[in-house]
């Protein structure tokens, strides 16, 4: 079953110009205190749920200083008899709701028999949902309504500059205190303290995406603290931040390069009988130089910010995504707007009236947090060296990190060592092409960790467990009951 039909933007492309790998080596501890934390998670019913919130730190090394509120959700075991303790999810980002994806998820995600064992857990993270966050901005449109990402001017490109500082300096307005402890380090750090406030010794942990990253900081931190877990569509948090960038944009490319191949073989519609990549780039083009307007409704207007975000959006879906992006572009071939701009809404997590759920916002604010590559001017060089490498995707995949060149107190981007010196391997999928995560990241991320499992799944899209591979998704389902890891494997 394919995620991304269900869940839209519940898995969020880890663009890493803006965090994702960025974190501080130095922060690198080994703790494995099994203590209780005094904060108790008291849970009251929610529809079919139990809802709590918790009071962590807003700053670790702090810890008697200013604290905030983490907001839970838990799907309560099916069968009390046989429950064994608690499965954390994390959907991805940064900037997804664990609790919107517990809620629309969990019924489906598992194997009966893990929904009986395990009380499903889910959080959102620090500056995501209903967690504390700064709340910078109710629109984003600022970034966009206007903007080209892939400018062609002077004039266009001093218009994207001055944009994109924008949300820095409205979150200063909102909470400037709280901006540097939004990052990933202290992400993991809650985690912990859910751990015990909810009275368990060890939890069981599930990541998908950027939840790869906290997976591994966590298993680095508190190695002696879980039962099981899985990370897949990892990043690696050991790659050069410039490197890992350049090398999930190359990944975009070869997807839309592998989306070309499949319009070649079985006839795209909007190709109309000419090479697709053609096709597109002339699509493209006519966009940059005249946005679609709907003819019923002049407030739906493809851009070309629209197209460099809505695009690549459909890229994350493999095959069903090649799909629906050959309906986008016919139908914006033909004066229709709406499904590009349907990808580029949910990318945004914008609704169709215009509204922001905060995704995209907390997106930025955590990865902006963790780092930057460097300042504007970084920037603009690293969108023309990409070029070669990425000439459609690359040059907008850059300056869509812009906001954290700008960040108040940004510190430079860096490595995070990871290491799993606990008794139980972690499990770690990959995806023979997935385009958010290449696979080179989750073979290095296995032997990073040392104590691991590789799992490696033939075929494209990201993610793999949840998306119809009975291989990958038997092997999950039976090592969060088991509590014995698998072999490694190639699942085709």
């Amino acid at each position: 079953m394919n995620r991304t039909k269900y869940f839209s933007l519940l898995i969020i492309l880890c663009l890493v110009l803006s965090g994702c790998s960025l974190l501080r080596d130095g922060d690198r501890t080994t703790t494995t205190s099994k203590g209780r934390n005094r904060e108790k998670a008291n849970f009251k019913k929610c529809d079919t749920f139990e809802c709590a919130t918790i009071k962590v730190p807003m700053n670790y090394d702090n810890p008697n200083g200013r604290k905030i509120e983490i907001a839970i959700i838990k799907k309560s075991a099916a069968n009390k008899k046989k429950r064994e303790g608690v499965l954390i999810i994390n959907p991805g980002g940064p900037g997804g709701s664990g609790i919107d994806f517990v809620k629309q998820s969990s019924s489906y995600l598992f194997d009966q028999e893990v929904l009986d064992r395990f009380d499903i857990i889910g959080w959102d993270p620090r500056g995501v949902g209903e967690s504390e966050k700064p709340n910078c901005t109710t629109s984003l449109d600022r970034l966009f309504d206007g903007i080209d990402y892939s400018p062609d001017t002077q004039e266009e490109l001093d218009e994207l500059l001055k944009a994109n500082r924008y949300l820095g300096e409205q979150c200063v307005k909102a909470d400037d205190e709280i901006l540097p402890y939004l990052g990933t380090l202290d992400s993991a750090r809650d985690i912990e303290s859910i751990r015990k406030a909810l009275g368990e010794d060890k939890i069981n942990y599930l990541g998908f995406s950027y939840g790869t990253a906290l997976g591994q900081v966590y298993a680095t931190m508190f190695p002696n603290n879980f039962r099981t877990m899985v990370i897949d569509g990892v990043i690696d948090l050991e790659l050069d931040p410039e490197k890992t960038a350049i090398e999930q944009i190359v990944g975009f490319e070869d997807s839309l390069n592998d989306f070309f191949e499949y319009c070649r073989t079985s006839g795209c519609k909007y190709a109309q009988g000419i090479d697709p990549s053609v096709a597109f780039i002339n699509i493209v083009k006519s966009v940059d130089s005249s946005p679609v307007i709907d003819k019923q409704n002049p407030k739906l207007v493809v851009g070309p910010s629209q197209i460099d975000i809505g695009v690549p959006y459909y890229l994350y879906g493999g095959l069903f995504g090649w799909r629906s992006l050959d309906a986008a572009l016919y139908d914006l071939q033909n004066g229709d707007p709406t499904g590009i701009l349907n990808g580029f809404n949910s990318y945004l997590g914008r609704s169709s009236d215009g509204s922001f759920d905060g995704s995209y916002e907390s997106f930025l604010t955590i990865g902006c947090a963790d780092g930057t590559l460097g300042d504007e001017d970084k920037f603009i060089e690293l969108s023309q060296s990409i070029q070669p490498k990425a000439p459609i995707l690359g040059q907008s995949s850059v300056f869509l990190g812009l906001p954290c060149a700008t960040w108040p107190d940004v510190k430079q981007a860096s490595t995070f060592e990871v290491e799993n010196k606990g008794n139980v391997p972690v499990v770690v999928i990959g995806t023979s092409s997935d385009p958010a995560t290449p696979v080179q990241w989750a073979r290095s991320a296995a032997k990073s960790l040392g104590n691991s499992v590789y799992i490696e799944r033939i075929g494209d899209g990201h993610t793999a467990f949840g998306q119809g591979n009975s291989c990958i998704d038997d092997l999950v389902n039976s090592y969060f009951v088991s509590g014995i890891a698998p072999n490694s494997k190639i699942c085709s």
